[in-house]
């Protein structure tokens, strides 16, 4: 990272709810703060700036993956920051799944202390049950005096309801949000995609959308029994969009994420059995897409995320049935959702602002003696993700190929700022 001044003049700022929203502006970054944030005063500040460049607040993923510590073939802390950094990601929630789980007050913290020195701020989700297993409550008051804001067991669906009886109440004394990925463990029974015409065609196993939606009913029971907060991690099915919609609208505190995934694919990618378009939940039909968008742009889901899920080619590079399932994304969070959205203000909302209110987190403002989280992207320029162009240290990665819009050019954080074009 480069730690030096940063003149940005006449760039478009693109940060709703500021007062300069929309705007040509000047701006002045040095030790990775705001020195200078103004309306644009042709020679103000003396830079030669490209045209078409726009300024937004850094980008907040919800739910990424790593394989620090214990699958470091997968990906590395600093390859994933690599990677997050080229999307314009400054801040991510940095999923338990490890070995060892994320799962006791001493993990939290040799997390913290080896991600303390990181251009990007990570924060450790701690494991609601111990090895995620869902047999024992894990240190959810230690974890969260250490400093974990949120407590998931990852793609396991905790299966144990009572455990999740007990988590609740226990999250009012301890603090922190509960995640739950959302699916009736008994309906999976080993699908490997979709269950309707399509997996038919293809001769694969399928799993209802059902499941997910038993699962969604469960937390929405929960959260109304406990009066406590509950996230749904991924949803992917229309009908998992009507229940939360009704939950919400009954006043109860739910909250949902989808995987920007989810926004551009459907089913019909699996006609080639290509493993990067393995993931779970599964692909579904363009009815469930289009609820997704819909959904996002009602305000029932709060937030995309990418669900960056990286696995070395042994494990992907495969026959389908044996592949795992996940594909990378933190690179590409941004310009997919904005493609899928079609809206760079409702896209920086949902990735941004609404990830950060919802742990508490005070906002990225861009504004004069603010830490510089941001990101300076071409909103004109058109561009194919290509592998050529990954920063992860895996590749099973769903979006080589795709077409986008807005390429980002350089992204500033509290350690500084850098070119990642």
């Amino acid at each position: 990272m480069n730690s030096s001044r940063l003149h940005l003049s006449n760039v478009r700022l693109c940060e709703p709810g500021n007062p300069l929203h929309n705007q040509a502006v000047d701006v002045v970054i040095e030790g990775g703060v705001f020195q200078k944030v103004q309306a644009h005063v042709p020679g103000a500040i003396p830079a030669d700036m490209p045209e078409n460049l726009t300024l937004a607040p850094g980008l907040f993923d919800f739910q990424a993956s790593g394989g620090e510590p214990g699958f470091e073939e997968r990906e590395l802390i600093g390859t994933l920051c690599d990677a997050a950094l080229a999307g314009g990601v400054t801040e991510l929630n940095y999923m338990p799944a490890l070995e060892p789980v994320t799962d006791n007050r001493s993990a939290v913290e040799a997390l913290l202390h080896k991600t303390s020195s990181l251009p990007i701020t990570v924060h450790p989700v701690g494991a609601i049950s111990v090895k995620t297993e869902g047999k024992d409550l894990a240190e959810l008051y230690d974890m969260a005096k250490a400093g974990v804001l949120s407590f998931c067991d990852d793609k396991s669906p905790v299966k144990n309801t009572l455990l999740l009886h007990l988590a609740l109440p226990y999250t009012e004394i301890s603090g922190g949000m509960l995640m739950l990925h959302a699916e009736d463990a008994g309906l999976h029974h080993g699908g490997l995609m979709n269950e309707g015409e399509m997996n038919v065609r293809l001769g694969l196993k399928g799993t209802p959308a059902m499941s997910e939606h038993l699962g969604v009913v469960r937390a929405i029971t929960l959260a109304r029994y406990h009066k406590r907060p509950i996230h749904l991690n991924g949803i992917s099915s229309a009908g998992s969009v009507a229940l939360i919609e009704a939950a919400k609208a009954e006043g109860l505190e739910v909250s949902c994420s989808v995987y920007s995934h989810h926004l551009l694919f459907t089913e019909a990618q699996l006609s080639e059995f290509n493993t990067s378009f393995k993931v779970w939940p599964p692909l579904r039909a363009d009815d469930d897409r289009e609820a997704l968008i819909s959904g996002l742009k009602r305000g029932i889901i709060d937030v995309v995320c990418s669900d960056h899920r990286p696995w070395n080619i042994e494990q992907k590079d495969v026959e389908f049935g044996y592949a795992a399932f996940g594909t990378c994304g933190v690179q590409t969070l941004w310009n997919a959702t904005l493609k899928a959205l079609g809206d760079e203000e409702l896209t920086i909302e949902l990735l941004s602002r609404k990830p950060r209110k919802l742990l508490g987190l005070p906002e990225t403002l861009i504004s004069e003696g603010q830490a510089a989280e941001c990101f300076v992207y071409n909103a004109n320029s058109i561009f194919t993700f290509s592998e050529a162009m990954n920063r992860s240290k895996s590749s099973n990665n769903a979006f080589f190929g795709q077409e986008f819009k807005g390429q980002i050019q350089m992204v500033s954080t509290w350690r500084g700022w850098q070119y990642v074009r």
